[in-house]
């Protein structure tokens, strides 16, 4: 299962109806609030003769940037054309347009972790409102000019008159809401209570809207004990109860899914499953005006509940995650006067149904959906997928996530390499050379990198292949094929005086194989040579292996720890030993031929040691989170947290720290000035004496692109 599949799985609810239009889902906790933009802090309040104390503060510019994580929800605003998007790190973006037009990235939101988002536009841009984890409803305006946006607050409601619901309707001029209280409000623009619906025996837990571009809004109410739906009427600024509730029998609790309203808003449909774990489904249809129902049944491709989205008044497209959808047939539903029950609904048979391909539809994703106006949108991890459901094509828009799995500084680390998945990025770290070059890979997947002289790049990839990369052109300088026995386990690069060359070693994965080890210089590979697996410490990348420390701990007399307590041993450019406990209280241990000195760690488990070239600092990788996640291959490493600290050792201080995703590699540049990370949500170039970040890097670009349905895209 895809990681992002697995994060999209964990946050999915079917209570309270978290799923489709106006519905959020809360963030795993393994997440930590970082990609939403922090709200204005300093807000001027003026009197006002509003029930409730309006806001007035300065618009707040908003910058455009994509999703620092994978999104996880997705609401469209009533005609199709805008939406906004949760991550699962809680943060909130605003796509101004869903097609490929332009390049512009989203807008960053200044919400975090919402519960309920509802968007509409509005003269000159978009009014969009949040329900907060407490209750507590914020509802803000949005003004669009050109690459440009502004916020400002129009009013908010506190969490101690908490919400379920807020809808924000078309043309931003209303806000209708759902309390806990279960009372329906409607206000206007700027916060006022113009209207409410609070009658004896009338206690709503859900509301089901839809809203036609420029008309009126279909609003229903779902009543519980048994449930019922309740036709509600705005007319003018009224809110006004229609006829009377209609029961209806669904086989869960009420959910968006299950039960829902047609665009029209003239019917409500309810799913059920007569038999567990078969694929008949039937829908009732109800007419909110006459009353009268009609029944339907259908079969879906897979056992899953599938997604139901209903398109205009007569036709539902079945999601089942098998990736096709089902088109439903609603006007063939017969009329229906007798019960629910199995045997009674058994005799109506399962009409056919039309199947296509849907994009992006998957198991994990299909109850995250959206659709209005007949768009379908689909939070696909770094990518929404924008599906007119009548047109052969599709947009996906998103930004591509830099996920290195190495890296490598230059000299004075101005510049740096990332290798991804399929391709090795460079860039430099000022404006003039921020533009990214993309180089193809020798062969698998990457294992080692290096800068080596002015113009070369070492890369050797899993299977042993090794080249040196002209790293202006792309033409491959030398290059041989290293020996790895039953397969690699780990590779380093050790380098030596001049930074043009260096040693390079792979570590076989047979554990009696010893170190096999190539020099490189002036652009070419040596002989390959074996050496002992107790020096292992010289490559810290090969990592530290008991057997292996205990004969290095025995020759340099050192009794502090026993092999077994050792998180990880290197060896300095001078002779000198570093060696770090594995304990609660983790301790860098300094050894040399005079003395051995001690420093204290923060807490976590010390993953790696690499020291500068000079040997004065070092850089210790712990894992400080470790994520009990599993997916079918086995535990979702992605998801641990990890802290990247610089230490001074010869004062005997730490000078900075930085706290990352699943860190995979680091380097420092040969004057050991920067020391770059290489992690699951990105990467960093950061000064080494005082830890400022001089190049931040968590995509590769926005793209949006038309796309075929029926082209398979990654």
């Amino acid at each position: 299962m895809d990681h992002r599949n697995l994060l999209r799985s964990t946050i999915a609810t079917l209570g309270l109806g978290l799923l489709a239009g106006s519905g959020c889902a809360s963030k795993p906790a393994q997440t930590a609030a970082r990609s939403g933009s922090r709200p204005p802090t300093e807000v001027a309040a003026v009197p006002s003769t509003n029930p409730r104390e309006s806001l007035v503060e300065a618009p707040l510019p908003l910058l455009r940037s994509p999703h620092a994580a994978p999104m996880s929800e997705v609401v469209l605003e009533p005609g199709g054309q805008a939406a906004l998007t949760l991550d699962v790190d809680g943060g909130v973006r605003l796509w101004t347009e869903l097609d490929a037009s332009t390049q512009r990235a989203p807008l960053a939101l200044p919400a975090q972790e919402p519960s309920w988002m509802s968007l509409a536009q509005a003269q000159g841009g978009f009014v969009a409102g949040f329900v907060d984890t407490a209750g507590g409803a914020r509802v803000v305006r949005v003004d669009v000019d050109g690459d440009g946006a502004r916020l400002r607050t129009a009013f908010e409601l506190p969490a101690t008159e908490p919400l379920f619901e807020l809808h924000v309707l078309d043309g931003g001029e209303r806000i209708l809401t759902l309390g806990i209280d279960h009372r329906v409000r409607l206000y206007d623009a700027e916060g006022v209570e113009i209207s409410g619906l609070d009658a004896t025996g009338f206690v709503p837990w859900q509301l089901r809207v839809q809203q036609p571009v420029g008309g009126s809004p279909a609003i229903v109410a779902v009543l519980a004990g048994p449930t019922r739906v309740q036709s509600i009427a705005l007319e003018g600024d009224r809110l006004l109860l229609r006829g009377e509730p209609h029961t209806v029998e669904i086989d869960q609790g009420p959910n968006r899914n299950d039960l829902s309203l047609t665009p029209d808003g003239r019917t409500v449909v309810a799913m059920r499953r007569p038999r567990a774990r078969k694929r008949r489904f039937t829908f009732e249809l109800v007419d909110l005006e006459s009353g009268s129902r009609r029944l339907i049944a259908a079969e879906v491709d897979t056992r899953d509940r599938p997604r139901v989205l209903l398109v205009g008044g007569d036709r539902a497209l079945l999601e089942s995650g098998s990736g096709a959808g089902l088109w439903l047939d609603l006007s063939a539903a017969v009329p229906w006067a007798k019960g629910t029950t199995r045997e009674e609904t058994e005799e109506v048979p399962a009409v056919a149904t039309k199947r296509e391909r849907l994009p992006g539809s998957t198991a994990s994703r299909r109850m995250h959906v959206a659709l209005a106006a007949g768009v379908r949108a689909v939070p696909a991890g770094e990518m929404l997928i924008a599906d007119p459901v009548d047109t052969p094509q599709h947009v996906r828009l998103g930004a591509a996530p830099l996920r290195p799995r190495a890296v490598a500084l230059d000299e004075h680390g101005a510049r740096v390499a990332w290798a991804m998945e399929d391709s090795i990025v460079l860039e430099g770290d000022d404006e003039a050379e921020r533009a990214s070059v993309t180089l193809p890979r020798p062969g698998g997947a990457v294992e080692e990198l290096a800068f080596v002289g002015t113009d070369g790049l070492l890369v050797l990839d899993h299977e042993g292949h090794a080249a040196i990369i002209d790293d202006q052109h792309g033409r491959v300088l030398a290059s041989t094929r290293l020996p790895v026995g039953w397969g690699l386990s780990a590779a380093g690069f050790r380098r030596g005086d001049a930074f043009e060359e260096g040693t390079l070693a792979l570590l076989p994965g047979r554990p009696k194989d010893p170190i096999r080890v190539v020099d490189v210089g002036d652009g070419e590979f040596g002989r390959v040579r074996d050496v002992p697996r107790q020096q292992r410490g010289r490559w810290p990348q090969l990592g530290t292996g008991s057997r292996d420390a205990q004969g290095v701990i025995e020759a340099l007399g050192f009794a502090a720890l026993s092999s077994g307590s050792i998180g990880a041993l290197v060896e300095d450019r001078h002779g000198g030993h570093l060696i770090a406990s594995d304990d609660a209280q983790p301790t860098l241990y300094r050894v040399s031929e005079d003395e051995t000195r001690s420093i204290p760690l923060r807490e976590g488990q010390v993953q790696q040691l690499r020291v500068d070239p000079s040997g004065s600092k070092v850089a210790v990788i712990q894992r400080i989170h470790r994520a009990d996640v599993f997916d079918e291959s086995g535990r979702v490493a992605d998801l641990d947290r990890h802290v990247v600290s610089v230490y001074d050792v010869q004062a005997e201080r730490r000078l900075w720290s930085w706290v990352a995703r699943n860190v995979v590699d680091v380097d420092w540049s040969h004057d050991g000035g920067r020391l770059a990370v290489a992690a699951f949500d990105g990467g960093r170039v950061i000064d080494a004496r005082t830890g400022e970040a001089l190049l931040v890097r968590q995509h590769l670009g926005m793209q949006r692109a038309e796309h075929a349905d029926t082209e398979s895209v990654p």
